[in-house]
């Protein structure tokens, strides 16, 4: 996991930086494996985690708590942006794409033959109830405009509902966050963490929830361990 860390580009000033990028994103990837999804809980799980952090990952000392938030808060990639609204009985639906413009980083690291495009699609729906968001992630043999992936992507909408799971398991429709990078940011983890999980518990016998799960992990560290080598 250091290793696909390491590939990201660190956006800040170099000549002012105390903490590695990937030891800082490793920090929260391994709290939110353990369903810590807030800063103050991330924040928590670092610091009563130190000796674990240094034994297996070398990490010498915990970034602050304005650091951590800064980093949440960084744009992590350029995107090429299209966006659509509609208007139906009441209920309006707003439809972002956003396309990386840079994959060489990824067509360098697998070689999926035809690799042309990464992109996401957010819809977010708001009725007189509430507001609901889910976001698509693809990749396509198609190097097209976002408008048209827009279009595409809306022929070819999954029918499972990720944004039902990571409400249940992390509670995403109550976390509210005053940045929406950041908000952004945490998704990815959380995404990320209820992946491991399901690779991890394919295959056996006795599955415990994910969230169930997540709280063994919270208590064993060696079974921390086994779920980030999945």
């Amino acid at each position: 996991m250091q290793e696909y860390f390491s590939e990201i580009r660190d956006p800040r000033h170099q000549g002012y930086i105390k903490h590695k990028l990937e030891d800082i994103l490793l920090i929260i990837m391994c709290a939110v494996l353990c369903g810590l999804d807030e800063l103050c809980t991330i924040m928590e799980f670092a610091q009563s985690k130190k000796d674990f952090l240094k034994k297996h990952f070398n990490i010498e000392a915990i970034p602050s708590k304005p650091t951590m938030s800064r980093i949440l808060t960084l744009a992590r990639s350029e995107f090429e942006i299209a966006s659509t609204s509609e208007i139906n009985s009441g209920r309006i639906e707003k439809r972002v794409c956003r396309k990386l413009r840079d994959i060489t980083w990824l067509q360098q690291k697998h070689n999926w033959g035809g690799l042309k495009s990464v992109f996401s699609v957010e819809r977010t729906i708001t009725d007189s109830k509430s507001t609901t968001r889910q976001t698509n992630y693809y990749i396509s043999s198609c190097d097209i405009p976002p408008d048209k992936l827009l279009e595409i992507s809306r022929e070819h909408r999954k029918i499972e509902s990720l944004h039902w799971l990571l409400d249940v398991v992390f509670n995403e429709d109550g976390y509210k966050l005053s940045s929406e990078n950041a908000h952004i940011t945490l998704n990815a983890f959380r995404k990320f963490a209820l992946m491991k999980h399901k690779n991890f518990l394919e295959g056996k016998k006795k599955k415990p929830s994910l969230k169930g799960n997540m709280f063994r992990v919270l208590l064993s560290d060696s079974l921390l361990i086994k779920i980030i080598a999945t």
